[in-house]
């Protein structure tokens, strides 16, 4: 998939862990306005959106998605 369909929080409010493995998600935004607000693992590995130039990025990265999502435990990159 290249995106979360529009209305998965509605479908899915309650979803504490999400693989997203392997796929061929390109937006950060588009991905972080769908994902459920008391998700607490999330495995994006393998995604455009997760390539990085360093690890400096990775880091800024995870960090935000964290802080965008306070309940969100893991996140895999």
């Amino acid at each position: 998939i290249d995106r979360l369909p529009a209305g998965f929080i509605a479908w899915c409010p309650n979803l504490h862990t999400l693989s997203l493995r392997d796929n061929r998600l390109a937006s950060v935004v588009g991905l972080v306005e769908q994902l459920p607000p008391h998700l607490q693992h999330l495995d994006l590995r393998g995604n455009p959106v997760t390539q990085f130039a360093s690890d400096h990025d990775r880091r800024l990265f995870r960090e935000a998605v964290m802080a965008l999502l306070p309940e969100l435990h893991r996140v895999v990159l």
